[in-house]
């Protein structure tokens, strides 16, 4: 799925532990509450259209494979995906709600 947004090449985190040992957010300024609410806008327009590309390749698979290939592909690229957040959890911290800055 080429035109998928990948992890990261879609902007969905840019909070990693560089920027947790700065505390700063990528830009060079503290996450701010609304900076903060913006990442998680970003985030889920990103997972909507991730998973409108999804449902596109969807109806076209369906035309020229059986359902339980199209089903086994999907299973497949969702356990990737979920081999690559995972991986991606680690790196990425988690926002510190008093101090405005990922906690460390």
């Amino acid at each position: 799925m080429g035109n998928c947004p990948g992890l990261l090449d879609s902007g969905r985190f840019p909070l990693t532990s560089d920027n947790a040992e700065s505390d700063k957010y990528p830009t060079g300024e503290s996450l701010a509450p609304m900076a903060a609410l913006q990442l998680m806008e970003s985030y889920l327009a990103a997972e909507a259209e991730r998973i409108q590309v999804r449902r596109t390749y969807l109806a076209e698979f369906k035309k020229i494979l059986p359902g339980r290939t199209v089903a086994r592909f999907y299973q497949i690229e969702n356990k990737m995906d979920a081999v690559l957040r995972y991986d991606l959890a680690a790196t990425i911290p988690v926002v510190d709600e008093k101090r405005g800055a990922p906690a460390n």
